[in-house]
């Protein structure tokens, strides 16, 4: 059963950085089986209050692909790099057969 990434992305501090990330992190995700499936600049909330600049989603093949690309060796560098670059809020999300 497919999986889920939310990035709702708060606010850019360093755009180099973050682009330098995004750079990295692509191929990363992509090495577990993740794509990017959604992408919204300036999302509009339909009800209660909503921050953020743009969401991304990201679908993997299982909540075990998603964690193996979250928790990789890999990617530990690069949580640091976005957290430098970015105030991004990361959820988790499970498919629905």
């Amino acid at each position: 059963m497919s999986a889920y990434v939310m990035a709702n992305i708060i606010d850019i501090r360093d755009m180099d950085l973050y682009r330098e990330y995004v750079e990295l992190a692509g191929p990363v995700i992509a090495e577990h089986g993740g794509k990017q499936v959604g992408n919204q600049p300036d999302p509009t909330g339909l009800e209660g209050s909503w921050s953020g600049q743009r969401v991304l989603l990201f679908e993997f093949p299982s909540m075990e692909a998603l964690d193996n690309w979250y928790y990789s060796d890999e990617y530990a560098p690069l949580i640091e790099m976005r957290k430098k670059a970015a105030d991004i809020t990361l959820v988790k999300i499970d498919g629905v057969p």
